[in-house]
């Protein structure tokens, strides 16, 4: 007798996280922009079309971006991208430190926990590149995002937070535009 597998309509089909495929970049990128049309009325018009044309450039980027996604079946839920040297400057040691970047889950199926997968598969990377830590920039409106990090061990580090129009840290804030908040996990 062979078995047989009953399911509920209800359950969902396992969550996958795994790199991303090339022909999955516009599905990477429409994941990305779903996951952000909600902080579109928070910003100015013109910060937020540059916050998209800069998803298109790293979800487009030829070298040093590592997608990955998250499905539930056949369907994307969930982005990330991961930059394995990122070049935070300074000191040797933050020279070499990786970066996540564009953290994106379908408002759909939030609370389901693939933000927390994408962070880990982030983590994996970098541990697997040999990275020292992991940092990363949310705005500052951000704070159900925040929780998550600060739930997988990131710290804030305040000294490096930017300002969105510029991209720079030590500026004063641009009218209208939300600062960036840093953060970072030590991976030794």
């Amino acid at each position: 007798m062979s078995a047989v597998s009953i399911h509920s309509r209800n359950e969902r089909p396992p969550l996958t996280v795994r790199a991303a495929e090339p022909a999955e970049r516009d599905a990477v990128l429409a994941v990305m922009e779903a996951a952000n049309a909600e902080h579109q009325s928070l910003v100015q018009p013109e910060v937020y079309d540059l916050y998209l044309r800069n998803l298109r450039d790293l979800v487009t980027a030829d070298r040093g971006v590592q997608l990955a996604v998250a499905g539930l079946g056949l369907r994307l839920v969930g982005a990330v991208a991961f930059i394995a040297d990122a070049g935070m400057g300074g000191d040797d040691r933050r020279r070499r430190w990786a970066t996540l970047r564009a953290l994106a889950v379908d408002p759909a199926v939030r609370g389901a926990g693939i933000g927390q997968r994408l962070v880990g598969w982030c983590i994996g990377q970098a541990r697997q590149h040999g990275a020292p830590a992991i940092y990363l920039h949310s705005a500052i409106f951000q704070a159900t995002a925040h929780r998550l990090y600060e739930r997988l061990g990131f710290k804030r580090m305040p000294e490096h937070d930017l300002d969105a129009a510029t991209g720079y840290r030590d500026v004063p804030a641009t009218p209208g535009v939300p600062r960036l908040l840093a953060y970072w996990k030590d991976l030794g």
